[in-house]
């Protein structure tokens, strides 16, 4: 039997060690050690919206996690949601349920928070899917020549920022581009993105404001030859990526190529060729364009309390009275049926039975549907999703409706 509970600075260093060695890829010297215990420690003293917890079995430290919490743009509303991170199990004890046991506490510790969203990174993409997350935005790599980018006119308002100088007017930035980016997560400060040691920030500047924002990397290939890595494009408006496209056009003899990592579903649009200059192709007719990775992962823990926290959200218009039932044979636990009544777009849980027509899902599926990941037909083509009655198929799709798929740039 597990117990979890609130890990004590004591124990810290133990955690290092059982972390460094459940991810060895990311290095397990004493130095990583160290260094990860100083993050620990870190979130113990510092970091009121995060909590270590650890899995103990007769008083030893088997396992453990950070749980988050943030606020998150969930189809334009802002919400407090959950976040599940740094999730490790000691080697000596793999096949014991150490995380399971993980997991329903934080599903357990969130719903007493009143949190009934959550989001994470899978290391098991399999093992997530069983425990009912489902999938998130696909993050995708580009990797092209800097002169496919397109060329404005100018380039003037682009500048390097600075932290003493810049740092406000970049969380402003950020913030606006938070309010209006269905699955960002909000930041209370940008320092991070200054660290002179990983990464470089330029702007547009414009009367003293930032209006977008480009973060980068440098990755090495030769002494001469180095690629231009993107981790983050932030603008306001259309004016504002030409800008920031520009600088990056005119940095054809500086980089060889430049990656960027986006979650933009219609990104290669923005490009005159989105290949990768490989001329690989499958199929013997289809260019090779992207990597793609699945990345972040979302999960409804409580039906009822999610429409309640989407109460002012209008579900395209609609007016449907539906029943809702949700699975997840992991945790029976968490399978849960509810009576939604939608008038004109709003909705509400009702305690009686009276409904129309009826949809059941997995959790997971229902969590990618409500995020905007994916729409309702397509999960009734893949056999993922059941309707009662099929003449409300259209009706549900508008119901559930997005206009922009999540995208996420905080890593947790």
């Amino acid at each position: 039997m597990n117990v979890i509970k609130k890990m004590k600075q004591t124990e810290l260093h133990e955690f290092a060690q059982i972390f460094v060695n459940a991810y060895p890829g990311r290095g397990y010297t004493e130095d990583h050690i160290n260094g990860t215990k100083k993050w620990f420690s870190d979130v113990v003293d510092q970091e009121p919206e995060q909590q270590l917890f650890g899995a103990y079995r007769d008083g030893q430290l088997v396992g453990g996690m950070i749980l988050y919490t943030m606020k998150m743009n969930l189809i334009s509303h802002s919400i407090q949601t959950g976040g599940i991170g740094a999730v490790a199990v000691d080697l000596l004890h793999k096949k014991e349920k150490v995380s399971l046991d993980l997991f329903r506490y934080a599903f357990k510790s969130f719903l007493e928070e009143g949190i009934h969203f959550i989001s994470l990174y899978p290391f098991d993409i399999g093992f997530y899917r069983k425990l009912g997350f489902g999938y998130g935005g696909q993050m995708k790599q580009y990797q092209v020549k800097p002169t496919h980018f397109p060329k404005g006119s100018s380039k003037e308002h682009i500048h390097f920022l600075q932290r003493e100088k810049d740092h406000d007017e970049v969380l402003r930035c950020y913030t606006q581009f938070y309010g209006r980016t269905n699955g960002m997560i909000e930041r209370h400060d940008v320092e991070d993105l200054f660290d002179a040691n990983e990464r470089r920030i330029i702007g547009y500047k414009k009367s003293g404001k930032v209006l977008g924002y480009l973060v980068f990397s440098y990755e090495r290939k030769y002494d001469y030859v180095c690629n231009l890595v993107i981790q983050e494009i932030v603008y306001e408006n259309a004016e504002v990526l030409l800008e920031l496209c520009t600088y990056l056009h005119s940095q054809s003899d500086q980089f060889e190529s430049i990656k960027v990592d986006t979650q933009d579903e219609y990104f290669h649009y923005l490009l005159s060729n989105p290949t990768r200059g490989t001329s690989d192709a499958f199929g013997s007719l289809y260019l090779e364009t992207t990597t793609t990775g699945e990345g972040i992962m979302y999960r409804v823990t409580d039906i009822t309390g999610i429409f309640q926290d989407l109460r002012d959200h209008n579900f395209g218009d609609q007016t449907c009275k539906c029943k809702l039932s949700v699975q997840n044979d992991l945790i029976e636990s968490n399978n849960a049926s509810v009576i939604i009544h939608f008038t004109n777009g709003f909705a509400q849980i009702v305690e009686n039975e009276d409904y129309e027509v009826e949809i059941g899902m997995n959790v997971g599926e229902f969590s990618s549907l409500l995020m905007g990941a994916i729409d309702f037909k397509s999960l009734v083509r893949y056999g993922l999703a059941t309707l009662s009655d099929c003449h409300y198929e259209n009706m549900i799709q508008r119901i559930f409706r997005t206009d922009q798929k999540p995208m996420c740039f905080t890593s947790f």
